[in-house]
């Protein structure tokens, strides 16, 4: 297994195997420790948009506080970036591109301050007001490509229908599984 698979890897253990000096083992590896910190940032900033704490995303991301903070300071700046690039007109796609983000992050910072209706239109997703729903294809910004996957669009619908006091408990119970699932997909 390659030092760019295994994240238990570490540097020292290059400087051991190849018997070089820890500044050798580390140019060899500068790019992968790179990439490794920029997932780190963008993990840290997807679980501080859930509402995470900091303590709790360093625990989520084996990470002290400190660290966190720091990343934390530098996603305002990125979010203006996403910001300026979506309104100049640029695709979600190619603005999670060049910021090297998932898109459901460029499109979590474009939903952030929109109505639900608008954030409902936005995504594509009409909204059906009666008792039967109906969806041709999953919407791509939910979920994974499976056999047997449900819409994603079911849940939206859900939150936007129910009244406030049930959606803030829907929202609870979403928060409290996506912190569960989080903490093993992160």
């Amino acid at each position: 297994m390659t030092f760019a698979q295994d994240t238990d890897f570490h540097l020292a253990d290059i400087m051991n195997y190849l018997s070089v000096s820890m500044g050798s083992a580390h140019s060899y590896v500068a790019d992968i420790l790179a990439r490794r910190k920029e997932t780190m940032k963008m993990i840290a900033f997807r679980l501080g948009l859930l509402g995470w704490t900091n303590e709790e995303v360093g625990e989520a991301i084996d990470m002290n506080r400190n660290a966190v903070n720091d990343f934390q300071q530098n996603f305002s700046e990125l979010k203006k970036s996403v910001k300026n690039l979506l309104t100049e007109g640029h695709p979600h796609e190619e603005v999670a591109k060049r910021q090297n983000m998932q898109a459901q992050l460029v499109w979590a910072i474009d939903m952030e301050g929109r109505t639900d209706k608008d954030r409902m239109a936005k995504l594509g997703i009409n909204i059906q007001p009666y008792d039967v729903w109906n969806f041709a294809t999953c919407h791509e910004l939910f979920g994974t490509q499976h056999p047997g996957r449900i819409p994603g669009q079911i849940v939206a619908h859900v939150l936007y229908f129910y009244p406030r006091q049930t959606h803030r408990k829907v929202i609870a119970r979403a928060d409290a599984i996506q912190r569960y699932v989080c903490t093993f997909v992160a």
